[in-house]
């Protein structure tokens, strides 16, 4: 008898053992979830070009073709295309765009058409793109100064770059030779480089374009 109540004593508490065990595990009740949170990274992108030209006519090439870059063979009274465009490309984040125009040597500008002999050319520090450039709308570029041979010019709003390409207007559209440079001051103009370069910012972040700008290392 004594050895049944034993047997039955170990099976009650084997029992037991197995339903502490279940309630133990039932006691800790779980959830798990997973938030990813995946980065995408913003961009500015533009690109800048010009029509190509013949180099003794200054004609635009037929059928059209842009380019990087163009030779000249200058003459007295002549015109001659040149346009530099900046396209901000699809998917760029709205941005702020200019163009540097910078001169190689000013000083050969300025003896081929010396301030004495030709006046009217000068107009403060604009002489340049007021008498060899056309096509130049100030309130479209905005004029920003000129430094060490270099004009800054800054586009007047900033520039959404979502739904395709965007094409900003010319900076200007040709450049022209005075008539009125003689054969003796021409050769002044031999090795003159006028180079436009395209720069762009993002504009979100910034209140004006001044203070994005300020931050262009």
């Amino acid at each position: 008898m004594r050895n049944k109540t034993k047997a039955l004593l170990v099976a009650l508490c084997a029992v037991m053992l197995v339903a502490v065990g279940i309630l133990g595990t039932l006691a800790y009740l779980t959830s798990s979830d997973t938030a990813v949170n995946t980065f995408t990274v913003g961009k500015v992108a533009i690109k800048l070009d010009e029509a190509k030209v013949d180099p003794v006519t200054g004609a635009a090439v037929t059928p059209s073709e842009r380019v990087k870059e163009n030779s000249y063979h200058l003459m007295p009274g002549h015109s001659y295309v040149k346009d530099p465009t900046v396209t901000v490309l699809d998917g760029s984040e709205d941005c702020y765009v200019r163009m540097l125009v910078k001169v190689n040597d000013i000083s050969k500008l300025t003896s081929a058409m010396p301030k004495a002999a030709f006046p009217t050319f000068y107009n403060g520090d604009l002489f340049l793109l007021q008498t060899l450039c056309g096509g130049w709308d100030k309130d479209v570029w905005l004029y920003e100064g000129y430094n060490n041979g270099e004009y800054e010019f800054r586009y007047h709003k900033a520039v959404n770059g979502k739904g395709g390409d965007n094409e900003l207007p010319a900076l200007f559209s040709t450049i022209t030779v005075p008539g009125e440079i003689t054969s003796d001051l021409m050769p002044n103009l031999a090795g003159v480089e006028i180079t436009v370069v395209a720069q762009a910012i993002q504009a979100d972040g910034f209140a004006t374009a001044n203070a994005a700008w300020a931050q262009w290392k």
